[in-house]
Order: structure tokens, then sequence, then C-alpha cells
């Protein structure tokens, strides 16, 4: 997948399939839309493009997000990138953008640059100067150019609307096998691999520290995890303590030896083992790593685990 930054180097030589949106999490409405969109590109000799948007560095918008997303923006693109789309335009929301009108947005910025012949949003999609654009609009003026453009109704499982709100909650309360379900994979957290103290390694279990990126994090606890390092999965059990205000997260990676520093992993979260505890000695700590290891190895073999995409 291509990533693009900038208008300037949006010139696409034949007609696009498209879809818009933030995207958070990438659960599995979001995946039904940008699935539609790449088949229909596909189908149609077409390029696929995901259009979607950055928090703004140099600008707090007034519906800015106070609480951490469900994906960086990292693990948002490789989530898309998975599903197989061709290009992702990612549009940072400026003050100077946000100011742009509904009517404008269409004529003078999304049919001129991006070319698309089909056009697939949520039913739920603004756009535009205080969001006065919305998905009827944009298939009015979409229909006088002869675009093709599908409006998906909010996504249903088990009665309820799938939404990145939703799912956050569920994260942050621990309901995480249900979390996962909504968003149709394994609740993941991808971080890049910081020092830690080097405790777990004294005792015979170390650990790669992660910093998740401002992702949205699970209660404190030990989970039955697995790794994804270089494309390569490896089963692990991970800890969420707390250092100070911080949230430390401390995975402690099967059969695997190497210095990760620097680099980035995604941790899937499946299942808590039990709640975080003190303990009186290093002795007793490795004792109880142990327990938890050998518990969530026997997890980790349950079909039960795997989500249905």
């Amino acid at each position: 997948m291509k990533i693009l930054k900038t208008l300037k180097k949006v010139k696409f030589h034949k007609a696009t399939a498209l879809t818009l949106g933030f995207f958070d999490g990438v659960h599995k409405g979001h995946r039904m839309i940008i699935s539609r969109t790449v088949k229909y590109a596909k189908r149609h000799g077409l390029v696929s493009v995901v259009y979607t948007f950055l928090p703004s560095k140099t600008w707090k918008c007034p519906f800015a997000r106070k609480r951490p997303l469900l994906t960086s923006v990292d693990h948002r693109l490789k989530l898309i990138e998975d599903i197989g789309v061709d290009y992702c335009y990612l549009q940072d929301f400026t003050k100077a953008f946000a100011s742009i009108s509904a009517a404008d947005f269409l004529d003078k910025v999304l049919f001129p640059k991006f070319k698309p012949e089909y056009i697939c949003i949520g039913s739920n999609f603004r756009f535009g100067k205080n969001q006065k654009g919305t998905a009827m609009m944009m298939r009015q003026t979409a229909a006088k150019k002869g675009i093709r453009l599908e409006i998906e109704k909010p996504f249903r499982l088990n009665g309820r609307n799938v939404s990145s709100s939703g799912i956050r909650s569920l994260i942050e309360a621990g309901r995480i096998e249900e979390a996962s379900k909504y968003l149709g994979r394994p609740y993941s957290v991808l971080g890049t691999v910081i020092h830690g103290k080097g405790l777990g390694r004294r005792i015979g279990f170390p650990t790669a520290n992660l910093d998740p990126h401002n992702e949205a994090i699970p209660p404190l606890g030990v989970y039955a995890t697995r790794t994804i390092i270089n494309g390569k999965t490896f089963d692990s059990v991970t800890n969420i303590g707390k250092f100070k205000d911080n949230r430390i997260i401390e995975a402690h990676i099967f059969n695997f030896r190497k210095n990760l520093t620097g680099k980035d992993i995604e941790v899937l979260f499946f299942k808590k083992l039990r709640p975080e505890m003190e303990f009186e000695s290093s002795g007793t700590l490795a004792a109880q790593i142990k327990k938890d290891c050998y518990k969530a190895r026997n997890l980790l073999r349950s079909r039960e685990l795997y989500y249905k995409k």
C-alpha cells in the first residue's frame, strides 16, 4: 500500500474506488466498508483508495478526542493495508482544512483530485466546515457527476451498533474478549520496545517493555497474549502494571531471546489471567510468572481464541 500525505502527490492516471473515514480501530464495520471498496476496484479495474484523517499537530479542533485512540496512525495503516488497499491518503486535520466548506471539499478536492468512479461511506460520515456535509449530500453531488456512491448503515452485532467509542469502553473495562468480537480480530496494541528496569531478565523471564503510542490500554493485570515480531507470531504473557502515573506494558515472549529495543511489535490480547499483585521477593514473583506462563500456554491452544472476520 502506498501512503500519500499531501495533495500534490495525489495524481491518479485512472479512476478510483474510494472510501473515507477516520477508521479508528478498523473494526468490523470499517472492514466491511473498506473491503467492499477494494472488491469493487478489483472487479472494475480501478485503484482502491482510503482517505483517512490525522489529528492535527498544530491545531486542537473543537471535537478533538480526549480519550486515547484504539489505534495509533501506524497501527491503523497496518490494519488498512492488510485488507488489500492500493493507496491511503492521510489528511492532516488542520484549521485550514476544517474551514473548507462541504461543497468546496467535494468540487475542489475530492472529485478532481481522486477521480472516483465509486465511493463507499458510512451513513454517519460528516465532512466540511462545521461538519455540515452529510452522506446524502455527497450522494446527490456524486450522482450529478455519474459517480456511484453506496451508503452503509452502522454495522450491528448482537443487536448493538459497532462503534470505536463502544469498543474503547469495553477495553478500558477489561472486557477484552467482547471487544475482540466487535473488532473482528483480537484486540491488539502496536508499540515500540523501550528499555526497562531489567527485573524480568534477572529472574529468568525477560520482557519487552512497550511504549503503546497513546493507544487504549486494558486495566492492570496479567494477560494471555500473542506477539507479532517482523511478521512472525509468538505466544506470550503480558503484564500491564503502573509506574507513577503511567501504565507499563511488559510482554514475556516464549522461546524468544533477541534484543528488540527500538523495534515496533504488536501484542494481541486474548484473556485476563489475574489482577496485578505485589510480591514479597523476586523468588515468589518468578514462581507466579511460571504459573502464568503455564496457564497462558494452555489457553492459547484453545480454538475459542480465534475470531471470525
